[in-house]
């Protein structure tokens, strides 16, 4: 029996949620502290210990999941339907205005994996979802094998947001169209963010920074109009913004997506070299934060 995305949701609401991203303060990943407290509450969920995990709750929280009857019969009722957990696929932490996320990533029995992520304030738990990870969308290229010699479309160092062939790794997977393609963000020192701060779109390392053309071909399609959005905004009427298509003339089309406003070098018709200077990327279109959207396609066109 597999568990149906609409199985099971804890939505503990926490008030300071805003406030992360209004104040501006830094993100600190993977502390050695952070990791061991999220493990523990975790370990309290597996090995149900629910008495001590109220107590460490704070009172929105409590009474957002409606009392402690209600949490143990909710918590029985998501085991009973995932099965035993077979394996952890991933974990990860990062702090940001006084608070701590943790999240686990696992597998059972029932579903493909789960993903837990708690949030806790002076050591009071604020927040906690519990989220089927999206099924991968079926794709007749599972297999397919590149014909196009690629290169990193970027230079310097870039840490891959979205990419892989596991659900939890990539947002993307969810569509058949886009199953295999990547979102890059441009780092220094491991930091996305130039002064620990966003605030606007130059506090972004990736805002600005060169992207450069993956493999040989000929510029097929370019836009270059849509204006970069502010932070936390997405243009929902031209999804990939600013963007550029490479005709690698062999069926196989470069995608690129989400370049800043105006800094597209090439133009429709133009022979491109890997390694080219295609533009400076951007936060146009569907997109929340500076980065670089990746992939191969099969047809000019985006769909």
């Amino acid at each position: 029996m597999m568990v149906k995305k609409t199985l099971f949701l804890f939505l503990f609401f926490f008030s300071f949620v805003q406030a992360q991203f209004a104040q501006q303060t830094k993100m600190i990943f993977n502390k050695t502290e952070d990791i061991e407290k999220g493990r523990e509450l975790q370990n309290l969920l597996d090995n149900k210990q629910l008495d001590s995990l109220w107590n460490l709750m704070s009172d929105n929280f409590k009474q957002a999941v409606n009392g402690i009857d209600n949490f143990k019969q909710l918590s029985l009722s998501l085991e009973s339907k995932l099965g035993a957990k077979l394996n952890i696929l991933d974990e990860a932490s990062f702090r940001e205005a006084g608070a701590v996320s943790y999240y686990e990533i696992s597998r059972f029995e029932n579903a493909p994996s789960l993903t837990y992520k708690w949030v806790w304030q002076d050591s009071i738990i604020v927040g906690l979802s519990i989220t089927p990870t999206p099924e991968a969308a079926e794709s007749q290229y599972n297999n397919y094998q590149t014909k196009t010699e690629l290169s990193l479309p970027f230079e310097e160092n870039w840490y891959t947001a979205w990419g892989g062939d596991e659900a939890y790794l990539n947002k993307h997977i969810q569509s058949s169209n886009q199953k295999f393609a990547f979102d890059f963000l441009k780092a220094e020192n491991g930091e996305v963010l130039k002064n620990g701060q966003r605030s606007e779109n130059s506090d972004f390392y990736a805002f600005g920074a060169k992207i450069l053309v993956p493999g040989k071909g000929v510029v097929v399609k370019v836009l270059d109009t849509v204006q970069d959005n502010i932070l936390g905004k997405v243009n929902e009427k031209v999804p990939p913004g600013n963007h550029v298509v490479i005709d690698h003339q062999n069926g196989e089309y470069s995608f690129l997506a989400h370049f800043k406003q105006g800094s597209i070098k090439v133009k429709e018709g133009d022979k491109v070299e890997a390694g080219d200077l295609l533009g400076l990327a951007g936060n146009s279109g569907r997109s929340d934060v500076p980065h670089l959207h990746y992939h191969l396609q099969t047809q000019i066109e985006y769909n």
